[in-house]
């Protein structure tokens, strides 16, 4: 059987050891049957006839012949405290549960992030992979996005530590977003894109999926609504399990500044001042997520458990 969760054959292993030990070395002195346990960790060999070669206590153990019918109750006393112990083992790893180091979290299933001070900015696309081209601007998504990422930096300044996930036009694979991201704890990602849809369609949208995820979103949404002039057709905030909001083991978000395929946005975004003040409606709402936390930002949504997102999901 094998147990995946924090701490895992460790944890058991400093439990159930001196309840091992003592079972064997009450088995070893009533009986002069010659038997030998052995062990490596938990690579387990047996053989017969050297009973004083006992390695240190292990999970598992091998008896050569039948004890004698006098040391049944020892044998009860030790499945009982084994029982014992290997129940507040589970228990544990029930309380852990998903939860990884260092503020980090496989799942999300708890309140947003408040406190924070490190802020992953992710321009999305770079190199070969150009995003979404205005047909209007022939603007691309990867140059506007890197843009902003270096202009919502600014905007925070020196209260955060701010980290770009590329400050040049270089591509970066999804999976590989994801690994970098969960190399810091205490943060939260900011994945920046912009759109492409059907030309009557404009305005922001955020997309998130973890629990702690959701008062960010709500934040960034929030900010970009107020700073667009007009809105149409758009989805507004999205719950989308994406490699980039349901991988990583932060609190994190997938912005979209508006769609490149509407003339009148696409127009607009080609301006820097409308640039800048889009950067810092998104640097402040990522201040106020730090302060305040989720306060003001409503009921946080229910919990979801699914896999990791993959390239081939659909979506994706």
């Amino acid at each position: 059987m094998e147990i995946f969760c924090q701490g895992g054959f460790g944890t058991v292993q400093r439990m159930v050891n001196p309840l091992l030990g003592f079972y064997v070395k009450s088995q070893l002195d009533v009986s002069r049957r010659s038997s030998m346990i052995a062990c490596n960790s938990f690579d387990f060999a047996h053989a017969c006839g050297r009973r004083e070669r006992f390695a240190a206590p292990c999970l598992q153990s091998f008896h050569c012949g039948s004890y004698p019918e006098r040391n049944s109750g020892v044998t009860t006393i030790f499945n009982f405290l084994f029982g014992v112990a290997f129940a507040a083992f589970l228990t544990s790893c029930a309380a852990t549960g998903s939860r990884s180091s260092a503020g980090r979290d496989v799942w999300g299933h708890r309140p947003g992030p408040k406190g924070f001070k490190t802020v992953i900015i992710d321009a999305g696309h770079g190199g070969k992979d150009s995003g979404a081209v205005s047909r209007h601007t022939s603007q691309r998504e990867k140059d506007l996005t890197l843009d902003m990422a270096r202009r919502i930096r600014a905007e925070l300044g020196g209260g955060f530590r701010t980290i770009l996930m590329r400050n040049d036009d270089t591509f970066v694979d999804l999976d590989d977003r994801v690994v970098r991201s969960n190399r810091f704890g205490d943060a939260v990602l900011v994945s920046m894109h912009f759109n492409s849809g059907p030309s009557h369609v404009r305005g922001p949208e955020t997309y998130f999926w973890r629990v702690d995820s959701h008062g960010l979103a709500v934040r960034m949404q929030r900010a970009m609504s107020a700073t667009s002039p007009v809105e149409n057709a758009n989805r507004g905030l999205v719950r989308r399990r994406l490699r980039l909001t349901r991988n990583p083991e932060i609190p994190c978000v997938l912005i979209e500044g508006g769609y490149l395929s509407n003339a009148a946005e696409s127009h607009l975004v080609a301006d820097a001042g409308y640039r800048q003040k889009l950067a810092c409606g998104i640097a402040s709402a990522i201040r106020t997520q730090s302060d305040i936390g989720d306060s003001g930002t409503g009921p946080l949504p229910r919990p979801i458990n699914a896999p990791p997102s993959r390239p081939t999901d659909a979506g994706e």
